[in-house]
């Protein structure tokens, strides 16, 4: 056999046992995924969801929130446009004091307030100049 043919099939092999590792450590991150609603006294893991809710971000929250009143289900949800850009934000008052409070701060650039709260960073300099956060130009 030439050294083409036995790097073939070593690669096939390691390829092969690869495949199974991936499947092993999927297998066991769902199992620890399984265990996470014992570890905070809860008894499944839509019991964990619901609790984690109110410490989603402002866009996740309203896609739960559907969810959860039964508006939307995987049977009668509509597929995404496919016109390549994000759907508009629906943020609540909490989530825009939230970002008025990270931005007060002056830690963080918009930028990164924007990927902190996933949302644009027209959103944030939108919801920075409501908020009077804004220097008048010369």
């Amino acid at each position: 056999m030439s050294d083409i043919q036995t790097l073939q099939k070593d690669y096939e092999a390691a390829e092969t046992k690869l495949k199974k590792i991936a499947a092993e450590l999927a297998a066991a991150h769902a199992d620890k995924l399984k265990s996470l609603p014992a570890l905070v006294e809860l008894k499944s893991v839509d019991a964990l969801i619901k609790a984690l809710i109110p410490l989603a971000s402002g866009v996740l929250k309203g896609k739960l929130k559907g969810a959860l009143d039964g508006k939307v289900t995987t049977a009668t949800a509509k597929p995404a446009k496919t016109t390549g850009r994000k759907a508009r934000a629906k943020l609540d008052d909490e989530t825009r004091a939230k970002i008025v409070a990270a931005l007060k701060t002056g830690k963080k650039t918009a930028a990164e307030v924007a990927k902190e709260f996933d949302v644009s960073v027209a959103t944030v300099n939108d919801i920075k100049a409501k908020a009077k956060l804004t220097k008048k130009r010369k």
